[in-house]
């Protein structure tokens, strides 16, 4: 993936992920994951497992996650 081979050798690396790239987020190693009006992903499923439901809420709702 091309997001891991640019941090290959970064160090305290922070990744942001703005709507759709909220997906790659999670995939990527870093030492801070933001998701900036990103979706947020539901860990175990994927975007097309999650149904209409997904997109159902819109970036209105925030989802806060530590």
């Amino acid at each position: 993936m091309i997001v891991t081979e640019a941090l290959e050798h970064a160090e305290n690396a922070m990744v942001v992920g703005h709507s759709l790239g909220g997906l790659t987020v999670p995939l990527v190693q870093a030492h801070l994951h933001v998701y900036l009006c990103a979706y947020v992903p539901k860990p175990g499923y994927s975007l097309s497992e999650r149904g209409p439901e997904a997109f159902g809420v819109g970036f209105a709702d925030s989802v806060l996650r530590d």
